[in-house]
Parts: C-alpha cells; structure tokens; sequence
C-alpha cells in the first residue's frame, strides 16, 4: 500500500454540523477574493510575502491559484478546500488545505488553514480541520499530519496562547 494513488473526485463535498469543504471553483474567484482582501490584515501574521510583483488577489492570479489548486487534487499532491458556512448560499468563510501529499513509505502531508476575522472564536475552524483530518486519515490514508504553522502562530512573551488552535485538534478513533 505505500505506493497506492487514491483517486478522490472534484466534487467531494465533507459536511460537517455547522460546515461544509469542497475544492474551489473558478466560480468562487471574486468572493474568495473580496473575503481575502477583506481579511488581510487580520491574515498578515500567517500568510507567507508574495514574490516582489506579484498581487495574490489580482483576478489573474487568484484564476491561477484555483486552476494550480484544481490540478494538484487530480494529481493527488494537494487537496485544498474552501470553508462554506452551512446556511442558505453557503457564503465562503475560510480555507483548509492538505498540501504537500507524500506517498510511498511517508504517507503524509501539511495541514494549514484560515477563518474570517469575523468568525474567529466560534469553533468553525475546528470544525472544520477535523473534516479535513478525518478525510486525510480514513480517505486518502496517509499517517502523518503536520501543522504547516509559521513562527507567529507560536506563543511568545507578548503573545503566550500562541495564535493557532492546533492544540484543540481532535484526537480521531
């Protein structure tokens, strides 16, 4: 098995109580793209700097960033889904991905994740990062996760919770 490809369809949808995870669509591009510019300071601290020229919510960039996102499932390297509130028009409200798939004897891959400023505190994201674990484990089988966190998610003197709720990630049976 440490060879196996697992072949998971575009249109997965993992539904939770309060949220539901599916792949981006091109479709998506302006509202992912106004929540980004939206949240951008509230998103600084953990978003790596874009290369010097380059603007990752222009039209053309987020078009490629959902079509790179898009290949990468179908190609099994990378499952990134989007966060939708489970309420009628079920609006965009963050991102979970699972990045950097490794198969072979490894079977693993990176967990990052974030939420709308505005719906931060109310346990969303746990939701749906346990979606998003549950999936990882059972579906694609890999047996290793790790948290793709930067240096700000870590507590310091002058912020000692640290900024990242991976310490509430569920323990999955």
């Amino acid at each position: 098995m440490s060879e196996e490809s697992v072949s998971v369809s575009l249109g997965t949808r993992l539904e939770g109580s309060r949220v539901i995870l599916r792949a981006p669509k091109t479709t998506d591009l302006a509202e992912l793209r106004a929540l980004l510019i939206r949240n951008a300071d509230h998103l600084r601290p953990w978003s790596p700097s874009p290369p010097p020229g380059t603007n990752p919510v222009g039209f053309a960039e987020m078009g490629r960033s959902i079509a790179r996102h898009r290949r990468d499932w179908k190609a099994g390297m990378a499952y990134v889904f989007v966060t939708l509130l489970r309420v009628p028009r079920e609006p965009i409200v963050g991102r979970v991905a699972l990045t950097s798939v490794t198969r072979g004897p490894f079977q693993s891959a990176q967990v990052g994740y974030w939420i709308d400023a505005g719906h931060v505190g109310r346990g969303l994201m746990s939701e749906a990062v346990n979606l998003a674990l549950r999936f990882a484990f059972e579906r694609l089988r890999l047996h290793r996760l790790q948290a793709a966190a930067l240096r700000a998610s870590l507590p310091t003197e002058g912020n000692p919770t640290g900024r990242s709720p991976n310490h509430r990630w569920s323990r999955l049976p």
